[in-house]
């Protein structure tokens, strides 16, 4: 369990910091070191030492877990690349349930709405997650990987995959309407996305997806949000639940005040 806690939080630090940097690339206005990317990026370190921290509990779930353990499925009866597809989705909906399980309990959402509070959307925000989200998020998707006896090389092909696609869907990168448009039929994409992290909540309870926008199709969160110049998008949540300044106490302490 080691390598999948290992790439599951070093692979967003990555990434996320590539497609920062093609950001700032791609507007000669940016600057890369500024105060927001040191408390960002030190979120994300701090996300891979809680998940160091807590791998000698990894036992103890697995354990935990196993007494559950349904029957399975039985992945040798069909071909590699058809296994591949298979566990990819359900762990992608494992996900779109345990996002939308953090909007949806109250004591999960002051956590996670540290995510959220990010007025200034982009590749950074990745890794703008609390330590405590970080955990929980943790115990509740190890739980699905055990429960269907998932092998843990597909899990870990995922993550890798799952840190990709978060970087380049909250990054301000430009993308063709056409491409956004059909392309998201099947995957989320950056419009798409941004919209989750409106301050609208009526938009910002909605588009759970992590790679694939079918899950919100399906189960009726998809909604998008049309931007225009007379109405633009705003990030964040309430001035009472945005932390009070811009530091790493701040960002900390947000979720218990």
């Amino acid at each position: 369990m080691e390598p999948l806690l290992f790439f599951g939080v070093f692979s967003p630090l990555m990434f996320s910091s590539f497609f920062f940097l093609l950001e700032c690339i791609g507007n000669k206005n940016s600057s890369i070191f500024t105060k927001r990317t040191f408390i960002f990026i030190s979120f994300g370190g701090l996300a891979i030492l809680v998940s160091s921290g807590i791998s000698s509990l990894m036992d103890i779930l697995i354990n935990f877990y196993s007494s559950f353990n349904i029957a399975s499925p039985g992945y040798e009866k069909f071909p590699s690349w058809l296994v591949i597809i298979i566990i990819t989705l359900e762990l992608d909906l494992a996900n779109y349930l345990t996002h939308r399980f953090m909007h949806f309990v109250p004591f999960l959402w002051r956590f996670h709405r540290l995510h959220h509070s990010d007025r200034k959307v982009d590749a950074l925000t990745t890794l703008l997650h609390h330590p405590i989200e970080v955990i929980i998020n943790s115990v509740l998707i190890v739980g699905f990987y055990v429960v269907f006896d998932l092998p843990i090389i597909l899990i870990i092909f995922y993550n890798i995959l799952l840190a990709l696609h978060s970087g380049f869907v909250h990054s301000t990168i430009r993308i063709p309407k056409s491409m956004e448009k059909w392309v998201g039929y099947i995957f989320v994409m950056p419009v798409m996305h941004r919209s989750h992290h409106s301050i609208d909540v009526s938009y910002g309870d909605a588009n759970y997806g992590s790679i694939f926008s079918i899950w919100d199709r399906l189960l009726g969160t998809y909604k998008q949000k049309e931007v225009s110049k007379t109405n633009p998008m705003v990030f964040g949540v309430g001035i009472s639940k945005t932390p009070s300044e811009n530091s790493m106490q701040s960002f900390l302490i947000n979720p218990l005040v």
